[in-house]
């Protein structure tokens, strides 16, 4: 990984115990690096964290996740260095550029019994992100002892993280989240890790595309990362910060769904009835659960390829679909699958 030479990424992590109550733990900040971030670049960032101890933590490695977007594949495109400061007014040693692990993914955090990556986002979310973002966790080789009743001095920390951007204009949440690797999400209510996690909007441009993770779309799904195989949601909106769609007011909207196998088949549903209904969750607001072989009568050995949607009213006579944002012309909703566990 040459580019790891010329930039590096650092983030500022908080060493601290999942045992601290919320008001002893502080993230400070996000700073990016000083002009535009272009596409396949190398960059570095900043985020600042600290602590003053008010409980113990006993020999632990620090654990930190990072959220970018999964096309981005943070994890092998990363390298995380930890640096401590005042760690010695706790009896130990501070580390310098030390190393950081990628924690395996099949590894699982106790807690939630997930591995790492799927742990943070069960408790932290996507920070905001509308597509398809991924947390991947690393931690620290060395293990913290913390105790309020050795000091109650405050302890910083800066993790360096050397990574590249990806090949396409994005805007995006950057975020960044923490916990100790043997404690994990243990302790406290679930909103006390929020506490733990910042975000930034960071924006990629010198490439092609037009991706923004930071606005709500009128077409997405719930997860964000599909899998043909699954159920999910689809989830459409008629307006979107003041800009309507014609289906906008209308009391009933169906979905229609088109489909291509592997084998080169092709399968529409253009049905209006209670099997396409979405259900209106508020004004502008519809949503639907879907699993994309019953719709289509497929048998479980199908494997659908590609997936796509657009939305009418009762009779049909409006349809709504994606627009491309160069063009301006008229497409169907592309509902695109992760390339993460894919289940056929």
């Amino acid at each position: 990984m040459n580019f790891f030479k010329n930039h590096k990424l650092s983030i500022a992590a908080f060493i601290g115990a999942m045992g601290l109550v919320a008001a002893c733990m502080y993230m400070d900040e996000i700073i990016f690096p000083d002009g535009d971030i272009k596409v396949n670049d190398e960059i570095e960032v900043t985020v600042k964290f600290h602590c003053v101890p008010e409980t113990d933590l006993a020999n632990t490695p620090l654990v930190l996740g990072i959220l970018t977007p999964r096309s981005w594949d943070f994890g092998n495109n990363a390298k995380l260095y930890l640096t401590t400061s005042n760690y010695t007014s706790q009896g130990g040693t501070d580390v310098v550029n030390e190393e950081m692990e990628l924690i395996p993914a099949g590894v699982t955090e106790f807690k939630t019994g997930m591995p790492w990556g799927d742990a943070f986002q069960s408790k932290l979310g996507a920070l905001g992100n509308t597509g398809s973002v991924q947390w991947v966790a690393f931690k620290s080789k060395t293990a913290f002892t913390i105790n309020d009743k050795t000091s109650t001095e405050q302890i910083d920390a800066t993790v360096k993280i050397v990574m590249k951007t990806g090949p396409k204009n994005i805007k995006f949440f950057f975020g960044a989240g923490w916990c100790s690797y043997n404690r994990g999400f243990d302790d406290g209510d679930d909103s006390r890790y929020k506490l733990n996690s910042l975000s930034k909007i960071m924006t990629v441009t010198g490439g092609s595309g037009n991706d923004d993770y930071t606005v709500f779309h009128y077409f997405s799904t719930t997860p964000n990362d599909v899998r043909y195989g699954d159920v999910f949601s689809l989830n459409f909106l008629t307006s979107v910060s003041g800009s309507d769609l014609p289906l906008k007011g209308e009391e009933k909207i169906y979905f229609n769904l088109y489909a291509t196998t592997k084998d080169g088949k092709t399968y529409s549903c253009e049905k209006r009835d209670n099997s396409t209904l979405m259900t209106r969750t508020d004004e502008v607001s519809y949503s639907r659960y879907i699993y994309p072989k019953q719709v289509f009568g497929l048998p479980q050995s199908a494997e659908i390829t590609s997936l796509e949607a657009v939305f009418t009213n009762a009779d049909g006579s409006i349809v709504c679909k994606d627009i491309d944002p160069v063009s301006g012309a008229q497409k169907n909703f592309v509902i695109s699958q992760s390339d993460n566990k894919i289940k056929k």
